[in-house]
Protein backbone atom coordinates (compact mmCIF):
# COMPACT_ATOMS: atom_id res chain seq x y z
CA UNK A 1 0.00 0.00 0.00
CA UNK A 2 1.21 3.39 -1.16
CA UNK A 3 0.31 6.40 0.98
CA UNK A 4 1.07 9.55 -0.67
CA UNK A 5 0.97 13.27 1.78
CA UNK A 6 0.37 16.23 -0.66
CA UNK A 7 0.07 19.80 -0.27
CA UNK A 8 -3.39 19.95 -1.26
CA UNK A 9 -4.62 16.32 -0.18
CA UNK A 10 -3.45 12.49 0.67
CA UNK A 11 -3.25 9.50 -2.00
CA UNK A 12 -3.47 6.06 -1.45
CA UNK A 13 -2.68 3.11 -4.18
CA UNK A 14 -2.97 -0.58 -3.34
CA UNK A 15 -0.90 -2.82 -5.28
CA UNK A 16 -1.04 -6.64 -5.64
CA UNK A 17 2.11 -8.58 -7.05
CA UNK A 18 0.86 -11.93 -8.65
CA UNK A 19 3.32 -15.11 -9.57
CA UNK A 20 3.23 -14.41 -13.28
CA UNK A 21 4.70 -11.02 -12.63
CA UNK A 22 1.47 -9.26 -13.41
CA UNK A 23 0.39 -6.03 -11.04
CA UNK A 24 -3.24 -6.04 -9.94
CA UNK A 25 -4.16 -1.96 -8.07
CA UNK A 26 -7.50 -3.34 -6.43
CA UNK A 27 -8.68 0.57 -5.19
CA UNK A 28 -6.67 3.65 -5.21
CA UNK A 29 -7.70 7.53 -4.36
CA UNK A 30 -6.56 10.90 -4.36
CA UNK A 31 -8.67 13.06 -1.33
CA UNK A 32 -8.59 16.21 -1.14
CA UNK A 33 -8.30 18.71 2.05
CA UNK A 34 -11.56 20.05 2.66
CA UNK A 35 -12.02 23.72 4.05
CA UNK A 36 -11.22 23.77 7.21
CA UNK A 37 -9.60 20.01 7.79
CA UNK A 38 -6.36 19.52 9.41
CA UNK A 39 -4.03 17.19 7.59
CA UNK A 40 -3.77 14.76 10.19
CA UNK A 41 -7.58 14.25 10.86
CA UNK A 42 -7.78 13.37 7.09
CA UNK A 43 -4.60 10.82 7.31
CA UNK A 44 -6.95 9.35 10.11
CA UNK A 45 -9.79 9.52 8.28
CA UNK A 46 -8.40 7.44 5.28
CA UNK A 47 -6.18 4.81 7.54
CA UNK A 48 -9.56 4.18 9.24
CA UNK A 49 -11.73 3.97 6.25
CA UNK A 50 -8.76 1.70 4.48
CA UNK A 51 -7.24 -0.60 7.35
CA UNK A 52 -4.31 0.86 7.14
CA UNK A 53 -3.23 -0.46 10.53
CA UNK A 54 -3.54 -3.81 9.09
CA UNK A 55 -1.67 -3.37 5.78
CA UNK A 56 1.76 -2.77 4.66
CA UNK A 57 2.68 0.38 3.58
CA UNK A 58 4.93 2.69 2.30
CA UNK A 59 5.49 6.72 1.66
CA UNK A 60 7.90 9.09 0.36
CA UNK A 61 9.65 11.25 1.77
CA UNK A 62 9.93 15.16 0.21
CA UNK A 63 12.63 16.44 -1.47
CA UNK A 64 13.39 19.44 0.63
CA UNK A 65 13.88 16.36 3.62
CA UNK A 66 16.69 14.36 2.39
CA UNK A 67 19.86 14.60 -0.08
CA UNK A 68 21.18 11.47 -3.02
CA UNK A 69 24.42 11.86 -2.98
CA UNK A 70 27.16 9.72 -5.19
CA UNK A 71 30.64 9.47 -3.47
CA UNK A 72 33.46 7.24 -2.97
CA UNK A 73 33.30 3.91 -0.85
CA UNK A 74 35.28 3.56 2.28
CA UNK A 75 36.51 0.25 2.14
CA UNK A 76 35.34 -1.44 5.48
CA UNK A 77 32.88 -4.22 5.66
CA UNK A 78 29.43 -4.12 4.46
CA UNK A 79 27.99 -3.65 7.88
CA UNK A 80 29.68 -0.71 8.69
CA UNK A 81 29.51 1.10 5.51
CA UNK A 82 26.15 3.23 6.31
CA UNK A 83 28.61 4.87 9.17
CA UNK A 84 31.40 5.19 7.47
CA UNK A 85 29.35 7.11 4.78
CA UNK A 86 28.28 9.25 7.41
CA UNK A 87 31.90 11.04 7.58
CA UNK A 88 32.29 11.11 4.47
CA UNK A 89 29.41 13.23 3.33
CA UNK A 90 29.58 15.72 6.93
CA UNK A 91 30.80 18.43 4.55
CA UNK A 92 27.98 17.89 1.50
CA UNK A 93 25.05 18.98 3.68
CA UNK A 94 23.64 21.45 5.23
CA UNK A 95 22.73 20.25 8.35
CA UNK A 96 23.83 17.54 10.90
CA UNK A 97 25.45 14.47 9.87
CA UNK A 98 25.25 13.02 13.55
CA UNK A 99 21.28 13.77 13.47
CA UNK A 100 21.11 12.48 10.08
CA UNK A 101 19.44 8.80 8.80
CA UNK A 102 21.62 7.21 6.29
CA UNK A 103 21.46 4.93 4.06
CA UNK A 104 23.51 3.38 0.88
CA UNK A 105 23.14 1.39 -2.08
CA UNK A 106 25.37 0.16 -4.70
CA UNK A 107 26.09 2.41 -7.73
CA UNK A 108 26.00 0.92 -11.43
CA UNK A 109 29.72 1.84 -11.89
CA UNK A 110 31.02 1.83 -15.77
CA UNK A 111 33.70 -0.78 -15.76
CA UNK A 112 34.68 -3.81 -13.73
CA UNK A 113 34.25 -3.56 -10.01
CA UNK A 114 33.20 0.28 -10.12
CA UNK A 115 30.26 -0.52 -8.60
CA UNK A 116 32.19 -1.04 -5.30
CA UNK A 117 34.13 1.99 -5.77
CA UNK A 118 31.11 4.57 -5.53
CA UNK A 119 28.13 4.23 -3.81
CA UNK A 120 24.94 6.49 -3.48
CA UNK A 121 24.16 7.96 -0.11
CA UNK A 122 20.69 8.75 1.23
CA UNK A 123 20.86 11.20 3.82
CA UNK A 124 18.12 12.31 5.43
CA UNK A 125 17.39 14.87 8.19
CA UNK A 126 16.50 12.43 11.34
CA UNK A 127 13.89 14.90 12.64
CA UNK A 128 11.90 15.54 9.34
CA UNK A 129 11.96 11.72 8.98
CA UNK A 130 10.57 10.74 12.64
CA UNK A 131 8.16 13.82 11.83
CA UNK A 132 6.65 11.80 8.85
CA UNK A 133 6.76 8.25 10.21
CA UNK A 134 4.96 9.76 13.43
CA UNK A 135 2.28 11.53 11.76
CA UNK A 136 1.13 8.24 10.01
CA UNK A 137 1.81 6.41 13.00
CA UNK A 138 -0.56 8.16 15.26
CA UNK A 139 -3.11 8.41 12.45
CA UNK A 140 -3.22 4.43 12.59
CA UNK A 141 -0.85 3.63 9.23
CA UNK A 142 1.29 0.42 9.86
CA UNK A 143 4.50 2.22 7.82
CA UNK A 144 6.78 -0.10 7.01
CA UNK A 145 9.49 2.16 4.81
CA UNK A 146 9.82 5.53 3.76
CA UNK A 147 11.16 5.58 0.65
CA UNK A 148 12.59 8.44 -1.93
CA UNK A 149 11.14 9.26 -5.09
CA UNK A 150 13.81 8.72 -6.81
CA UNK A 151 13.87 4.95 -6.42
CA UNK A 152 9.61 5.17 -6.65
CA UNK A 153 10.31 6.14 -10.36
CA UNK A 154 12.49 4.18 -10.88
CA UNK A 155 9.80 1.53 -10.14
CA UNK A 156 7.59 3.37 -12.65
CA UNK A 157 10.52 2.93 -15.50
CA UNK A 158 11.26 -0.14 -14.69
CA UNK A 159 7.13 -1.07 -15.09
CA UNK A 160 7.16 0.94 -18.18
CA UNK A 161 10.13 -0.14 -19.71
CA UNK A 162 11.75 -3.27 -18.40
CA UNK A 163 15.23 -4.43 -18.92
CA UNK A 164 15.83 -1.20 -21.16
CA UNK A 165 17.88 2.02 -20.40
CA UNK A 166 15.05 5.17 -19.78
CA UNK A 167 15.31 8.52 -18.67
CA UNK A 168 11.97 9.43 -16.48
CA UNK A 169 11.13 12.93 -16.26
CA UNK A 170 9.04 13.83 -13.01
CA UNK A 171 7.49 17.52 -12.99
CA UNK A 172 5.54 18.36 -9.64
CA UNK A 173 4.31 21.21 -8.76
CA UNK A 174 7.48 23.07 -7.44
CA UNK A 175 10.43 20.59 -9.26
CA UNK A 176 11.12 17.95 -11.38
CA UNK A 177 12.95 14.80 -11.09
CA UNK A 178 14.71 13.00 -13.89
CA UNK A 179 16.20 9.64 -13.71
CA UNK A 180 18.58 7.57 -15.78
CA UNK A 181 17.33 4.04 -15.29
CA UNK A 182 17.76 0.38 -16.50
CA UNK A 183 15.70 -2.33 -14.91
CA UNK A 184 16.20 -2.13 -11.03
CA UNK A 185 19.52 -0.02 -11.48
CA UNK A 186 19.80 4.21 -10.46
CA UNK A 187 22.06 4.96 -12.29
CA UNK A 188 21.36 8.60 -12.00
CA UNK A 189 18.89 11.86 -10.45
CA UNK A 190 19.04 15.28 -11.18
CA UNK A 191 16.44 17.31 -9.51
CA UNK A 192 15.30 20.41 -12.12
CA UNK A 193 14.40 23.79 -10.12
CA UNK A 194 11.53 23.95 -12.35
CA UNK A 195 8.03 22.87 -11.32
CA UNK A 196 4.55 23.24 -13.20
CA UNK A 197 3.86 25.76 -11.33
CA UNK A 198 6.63 28.08 -13.06
CA UNK A 199 4.91 26.90 -15.94
CA UNK A 200 1.50 27.53 -15.41
CA UNK A 201 2.40 31.47 -14.46
CA UNK A 202 4.74 31.88 -17.44
CA UNK A 203 3.63 34.51 -20.13
CA UNK A 204 6.12 32.47 -22.23
CA UNK A 205 6.96 28.87 -21.41
CA UNK A 206 9.48 28.41 -24.25
CA UNK A 207 12.41 29.87 -22.16
CA UNK A 208 11.34 27.16 -19.07
CA UNK A 209 11.01 24.40 -21.65
CA UNK A 210 14.47 24.87 -22.60
CA UNK A 211 16.04 25.34 -19.55
CA UNK A 212 14.70 21.59 -19.10
CA UNK A 213 15.55 20.08 -22.28
CA UNK A 214 19.12 21.92 -21.27
CA UNK A 215 19.16 19.94 -18.01
CA UNK A 216 18.23 16.40 -19.48
CA UNK A 217 20.85 17.00 -22.52
CA UNK A 218 23.74 17.48 -19.84
CA UNK A 219 22.37 14.27 -17.84
CA UNK A 220 22.54 12.44 -21.40
CA UNK A 221 25.46 13.54 -22.25
CA UNK A 222 27.24 12.46 -18.97
CA UNK A 223 25.34 8.81 -19.33
CA UNK A 224 26.81 8.67 -22.66
CA UNK A 225 30.34 9.73 -21.46
CA UNK A 226 30.05 7.49 -18.10
CA UNK A 227 28.06 4.94 -19.43
CA UNK A 228 29.59 3.13 -23.15
CA UNK A 229 27.72 -0.47 -22.44
CA UNK A 230 24.25 1.27 -22.62
CA UNK A 231 22.26 4.10 -24.37
CA UNK A 232 19.16 6.03 -23.42
CA UNK A 233 17.27 6.48 -26.65
CA UNK A 234 13.51 7.20 -24.88
CA UNK A 235 12.78 9.58 -22.09
CA UNK A 236 9.43 9.06 -20.19
CA UNK A 237 7.21 11.40 -19.03
CA UNK A 238 5.34 10.82 -15.76
CA UNK A 239 1.40 12.30 -16.07
CA UNK A 240 1.68 15.90 -15.72
CA UNK A 241 -0.98 18.12 -13.28
CA UNK A 242 -1.05 20.66 -16.05
CA UNK A 243 -2.24 20.14 -18.93
CA UNK A 244 0.99 20.70 -21.82
CA UNK A 245 -0.12 19.69 -25.24
CA UNK A 246 2.94 18.79 -27.64
CA UNK A 247 5.61 18.71 -24.73
CA UNK A 248 6.23 15.30 -26.14
CA UNK A 249 7.57 16.48 -29.65
CA UNK A 250 8.77 19.49 -28.47
CA UNK A 251 10.94 17.74 -26.06
CA UNK A 252 11.97 14.85 -28.70
CA UNK A 253 12.41 17.24 -31.60
CA UNK A 254 15.25 18.73 -29.47
CA UNK A 255 16.96 15.79 -27.50
CA UNK A 256 17.04 13.59 -30.25
CA UNK A 257 15.06 10.55 -28.40
CA UNK A 258 12.15 9.20 -28.56
CA UNK A 259 9.51 11.19 -26.08
CA UNK A 260 6.43 9.85 -24.39
CA UNK A 261 3.76 10.17 -21.96
CA UNK A 262 3.28 7.38 -19.27
CA UNK A 263 -0.19 5.89 -19.00
CA UNK A 264 -0.59 4.72 -15.37
CA UNK A 265 -3.61 2.54 -16.09
CA UNK A 266 -1.39 0.54 -18.97
CA UNK A 267 1.26 -0.44 -16.48
CA UNK A 268 -1.42 -2.70 -14.10
CA UNK A 269 -5.17 -3.66 -14.17
CA UNK A 270 -7.04 -1.07 -11.95
CA UNK A 271 -10.31 -2.33 -10.96
CA UNK A 272 -10.90 1.48 -10.57
CA UNK A 273 -10.70 2.96 -13.77
CA UNK A 274 -7.90 5.85 -13.07
CA UNK A 275 -9.00 9.24 -13.38
CA UNK A 276 -6.84 11.29 -15.57
CA UNK A 277 -6.74 14.27 -13.11
CA UNK A 278 -5.56 12.07 -10.64
CA UNK A 279 -2.89 10.23 -12.04
CA UNK A 280 -0.36 12.82 -11.31
CA UNK A 281 -0.87 12.84 -7.35
CA UNK A 282 -1.22 9.14 -7.95
CA UNK A 283 1.97 8.09 -9.94
CA UNK A 284 4.43 8.41 -6.77
CA UNK A 285 2.69 6.97 -4.53
CA UNK A 286 2.05 4.01 -7.08
CA UNK A 287 5.70 3.63 -7.79
CA UNK A 288 6.72 3.34 -3.83
CA UNK A 289 3.73 1.01 -3.66
CA UNK A 290 5.48 -1.16 -6.52
CA UNK A 291 8.29 -1.45 -4.11
CA UNK A 292 8.30 -5.47 -2.94
CA UNK A 293 8.75 -5.32 0.76
CA UNK A 294 10.78 -8.50 1.86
Amino acid sequence: MGIGVHYDGVSVVSVQHHRDGSINVPFWEFRPWRDGEALDELINRIATEYHLGARRCATYMDPSDYRVLLTDAPDVPEAEINEAMRWRIKDLVDFDVIRAAIESFAFAGTTGHADQQQRYVVVAEEQALQRRILQLEQAGVNIEVVDVPELAIRNLAQRAAGDVATGMLTLNDTYGLLTLTRGATLYMSRVINIGTNDLANAADRRPLLDNIVAEVQRSLDYFASHFRQDTIEQLLLAPLPLHLPGMDEYFGGRLGVDVRGVQLETLAHWQQPLESEAAPRCAMTFGVALRQLH
